[in-house]
């Protein structure tokens, strides 16, 4: 009779041991995606320009740079939207490789650079559209209007 009590309780003890991790779900690490982090990168005002291009009179293109570019950049990789601009650029710094035509742009009839010395872009809006290309739509604002 005490073997076999012996063989009950230890059966009864392992059976009741082994449930014993479903009764205690609570304190059990729950399995989770790993959530992106963003970073910020500041712009590199040595390695960085704004182009620009226009079409003028029909007649060709012509390329232009901003050689003052100043801002942030928040990336999330594995993002879809994971992009956001703060862009400050220097008007002054306009740059076509013509004396005269970089003057005339800085003035009134252009940019006016005196008065409005500074253009700035704030994505609200990036997707990407395949790895390292994003389409980001924003708010410009130059002249002291925002677009």
């Amino acid at each position: 009779m005490l073997k076999n009590t012996l063989i009950v309780t230890s059966v009864l003890l392992l059976g009741l041991g082994s449930m014993g991790a479903f009764w205690n779900t609570q304190d059990a690490p729950v399995p989770s995606e790993p959530v992106a982090k963003s970073k910020t990168f500041e712009v590199d005002a040595v390695h960085s320009t704004a182009i620009f291009k226009v079409h003028h009179l029909g007649a060709g293109r012509f390329y232009g740079r901003f050689n003052d570019v100043t801002g942030d950049i928040e990336y999330t990789q594995g993002s879809e939207h994971g992009l956001s601009l703060d862009i400050t650029i220097d008007i002054n710094s306009v740059d076509t490789a013509n004396e005269q035509l970089d003057n005339h742009l800085k003035s009134m009839d252009f940019f006016n650079a005196v008065e409005f010395p500074t253009m700035t872009f704030k994505s609200k809006e990036a997707t990407l559209l395949r790895p390292g290309f994003y389409q980001v739509k924003g708010t410009i604002q130059m002249h002291g209007v925002s677009r």
